[in-house]
């Protein structure tokens, strides 16, 4: 989210830091505590990718493949 609460979008390229990162959308999901839906994550089965922290508490996020092969990113809200 932006400024305000303001959705935003934005298009990387899988090199550098990203070079791990599926050539997918991956749609990024607000959660209340990250540590826990990732822990969660891998208990049901599903995969984390990545975890990054920003130089904002507020900036972390971890990507994630689901047990069926979808991706997607949880973003601490």
């Amino acid at each position: 989210m932006g400024e305000k609460g303001t959705p935003v979008g934005g298009i990387c390229h899988a090199r550098g830091v990203n070079s791990e990162l599926p050539a997918v959308w991956i749609i990024y999901l607000p959660v209340g505590d990250l540590a826990e839906s990732v822990r969660r994550v891998q208990a049901e089965g599903g995969h984390v990718l990545k975890v990054v922290g920003g130089e904002a508490e507020d900036y972390e996020y971890a990507v994630i493949r689901d047990p069926v092969g979808a991706y997607f990113a949880l973003l601490q809200a």
